[in-house]
């Protein structure tokens, strides 16, 4: 990426706190990060657990925050009023990723769930099937995400997953390293470029 170039970093993590206190600690060091480049920030559009750590944080110092959350979650992930930044209400958990994802220059997770690895896979395999070629960041705050990295390998070494897809996902475990990961990424070449409104002739 550009260095000095205003970018717009996808955050996927938890509407909880989680029970470790690093994991709220990291995602409030990746806000200060964040403005500290004058980046801005895309999430999930809740105040709650750990979206509301690095949005509120990153917010409260003055720097952009773009919140996109399916309707039906409001009264799950906003505590009180949607006070953050800008916020665009969507109908499906569908359309709040690929708005996300229209919307933002590289990808970041931070300890989350069932929701987070969603996101988090999906935005993998987008790039995989070459739909971009985005960085994507695992924030491995305290060792979260060591076994999905063990995982990772494990699919690496069992032939489902090549050597190009592999390093797809960069892993830093702290915010500056983050960054780092994000201004030192060089797009893969000669990937597939996808896209869905190809039409194919199933016939022949």
């Amino acid at each position: 990426m550009t260095v000095g170039e205003n970018l717009r970093i996808a955050v996927f993590c938890a509407s909880r706190p989680g029970t470790n206190p690093k994991f709220t600690a990291a995602a409030e060091s990746l806000a200060n990060a964040l403005y500290s480049k004058n980046w801005s920030l895309v999430y999930g559009g809740g105040n709650r657990g750990l979206m509301g750590s690095v949005a509120g944080t990153l917010f409260e110092k003055g720097g952009k925050v773009h919140g996109i959350i399916p309707r039906a979650l409001i009264r799950r992930e906003v505590e009180g009023e949607m006070d953050i930044g800008s916020v665009t209400i969507v109908e499906s958990m569908h359309e709040r990723k690929e708005m996300m994802a229209a919307n933002s220059d590289a990808f970041v997770a931070l300890p989350g769930g069932f929701g987070t690895l969603d996101e988090l896979v999906e935005i993998i395999t987008w790039s995989q099937i070459g739909i971009h070629a985005k960085p994507i960041v695992l924030f491995n705050a305290d060792g979260f995400f060591d076994n999905f990295l063990k995982m990772v390998e494990d699919f690496y070494e069992s032939g489902f997953v090549d050597e190009e897809t592999r390093g797809i996902l960069s892993v830093a475990t702290t915010a500056n390293g983050v960054i780092e990961a994000i201004e030192e990424y060089v797009p893969p070449e000669g990937r597939l470029t996808l896209s869905w409104d190809e039409k194919l002739d199933l016939k022949s």
